[in-house]
């Protein structure tokens, strides 16, 4: 039964890859999810002191065949929004940037591979994709290799900072805080 189920999710996953398929037309394949990264082989952002070890899971992760580099895409479920691209910009989201080296870095290491893009999926109210971060997004959005930049940056100088024993208190959402 386990084996028919994995097999019965592997084809959803297919025929959603086909359904939301590339911006530019080109057919996706799914290549795994729930991908852990930084657990058998380091994933280190940062250098001496500063240097910070990760792990994690990417939910799920594709690629576009026949493609040179490979292209990947990174596709994270959500039950509600998802963060902007620019709380990665304002240091305060890093999940899909993340996800990003960690794919370069672990999952494709030792092979030419590059994001093409990355999305939010609600899983709630599953719909077909419209907001994407990256080359393909609307012209206001930074490329990719930007927003990678801005969370590493961002991710060292507030590791660094929490080691050194500063903890600003400065929530940026605070709505349904009982102390704001």
């Amino acid at each position: 039964t386990r084996q028919e189920v994995e097999q019965d999710l592997r084809e959803v996953l297919d025929f959603e890859a086909r359904e939301n398929e590339d911006p530019e037309g080109m057919p996706r394949a799914v290549w795994g999810t729930e991908i852990e990264y930084g657990e058998t082989a380091p994933f280190v952002l940062g250098e001496g002191e500063d240097a910070l070890l990760l792990h994690g899971r990417i939910d799920r992760l594709d690629v576009i065949p026949g493609t040179e580099p490979l292209q990947f895409v990174l596709l994270d479920y959500k039950r509600g929004q998802g963060d902007p691209p620019a709380a990665i910009l304002q240091g305060v989201s890093f999940q899909l940037p993340l996800y990003y080296l960690a794919a370069r870095r672990t999952v494709f290491e030792g092979h030419e591979a590059e994001g093409s893009w990355w999305a939010y999926y609600r899983v709630a109210h599953p719909v077909k994709f419209h907001s994407r971060a990256g080359q393909v997004a609307n012209r206001n959005t930074p490329p990719i290799s930007e927003l990678v930049d801005a969370a590493v940056w961002y991710l060292v100088h507030h590791v660094a900072a929490l080691r050194r024993g500063e903890f600003p208190v400065i929530p940026a959402r605070c709505g349904n805080c009982g102390f704001k």
